[in-house]
């Protein structure tokens, strides 16, 4: 019978047989033992686990990683379109990412496993959007540990905000014309300080017309659905996907905001790759805003994932964000590709075109409800 090593020593994580790729490769008498590390997700919204890089590090700061000679990555599985979204992605250093798919046993994991022993000391996860795990474990041939998580600000932002009880912790969805507990933290993330943050929060709550703490700002912002603080937009009309009986209707208050400002997370490392412009603004400003840079040689070759409704979604899903519409007209245009957030038509996805388009880096849309998808490199 075949089957795979690491299955016949102790499933990498209780009650999970990992991917079947090696079965019909080793048999009982030839079969190599495995040491594997694992990271097994927490809590997850729709069993997805967005995952653009993990790091399984060892002292002195090396991370195992399947080119070594007799390693090789492994998953629960992943989106099945090619190769797009392989676990291979996330131990590499481009803009793809591993979009991991539950097991048969309803698990989520990803890891790497070596011919020859390592000691792990800590794992460093770069996940995102609305496809974060919140209480990541690691475990060791089987056993669950204690190594520490290094999380990125977005999941650490999204997980003391959880602990508190609020809702609306993926921090790309606002609702209620008010900053999320999430939102806020990640603003803290991005640099501003505590008081730069609750200002903002401030003076969003005068724009309602609400009382916040009997202070008011006069200043306003670009559009009431969508706060821009240090040149990092925030949308605040959305709908968000962890609703629960203590938070039905999503932000819930000034409360939430002021709690997240008052945070102290791990600053934000941006990862090159997709990302949004704030509305109106161009891909030159909104990479340079993150500590990256629009190129057109990067708009090039990263022109076809958003040339097709399929590709242009995923994008989109990636980054917290959906296209429930498409539109084809003047695909051609250096702001395009878009994602259209006026009420009239809310997540309207302008598509782009594959071959003779205008490549533009510092092209702005017309209006700001629209939001340039930027590919953002090093």
């Amino acid at each position: 019978m075949r089957f795979l090593a690491a299955f016949l020593l102790t499933c990498c994580v209780q009650g999970t047989r990992v991917p079947s790729k090696q079965e019909d490769a080793e048999t009982e008498l030839d079969a190599p033992s495995w040491d594997e590390w694992v990271a097994v997700a927490g809590e997850t919204q729709s069993g997805v686990w967005d995952v653009q890089k993990i790091e399984f590090l060892l002292d002195g700061g090396d991370a195992v990683s399947p080119g070594w000679d007799g390693c090789e990555a492994f998953s629960s599985g992943y989106y099945q379109q090619g190769n797009r979204f392989h676990h291979d992605h996330a131990f590499g250093a481009d803009e793809k990412y591993w979009g991991g798919r539950q097991d048969g046993n309803g698990k989520l994991w990803i890891g790497v496993r070596c011919r020859q022993s390592h000691m792990v000391r800590s794992v460093r996860v770069w996940d995102f959007g609305g496809h974060m795990s919140v209480g990541t474990t690691i475990w060791h041939n089987g056993e669950e540990t204690n190594v520490h998580i290094e999380n990125n600000a977005e999941t650490t932002c999204a997980k003391k905000c959880l602990d508190l009880g609020f809702c609306c912790n993926d921090f790309n969805i606002g609702s209620n014309q008010l900053l999320s507990c999430a939102q806020a933290c990640m603003i803290r993330a991005r640099g501003e300080s505590e008081t730069e943050c609750r200002r903002t929060h401030i003076i969003i709550g005068n724009i309602r017309g609400d009382a916040f703490h009997g202070l008011a700002y006069s200043e306003p912002t670009p559009t009431k659905c969508q706060v821009e603080i240090g040149g990092r937009a925030y949308s605040l009309c959305k709908t968000c996907k962890d609703l629960t009986d203590q938070c039905t209707f999503g932000v819930m208050g000034a409360l939430p905001g002021l709690k997240g400002c008052s945070m102290d997370p791990p600053m934000e490392v941006v990862q090159p790759g997709w990302h949004f412009a704030p509305g109106g603004k161009s891909c030159t400003a909104a990479c340079k805003a993150m500590g990256l840079q629009c190129t057109k040689e990067g708009l090039e070759q990263g022109n076809a994932e958003v040339s097709t409704e399929t590709g242009i979604k995923n994008v989109a899903s990636k980054l917290g964000h959906s296209c429930k519409s498409f539109d084809y007209f003047e695909r051609h245009l250096p702001a395009r590709p878009l994602l259209d957030e006026a009420d009239v038509h809310e997540s309207h996805c302008f598509l782009s075109v594959d071959k003779d388009k205008q490549i533009d880096c510092d092209a702005e849309p017309e209006v700001d409800t629209k939001h340039r998808f930027c590919m953002c490199v090093n």
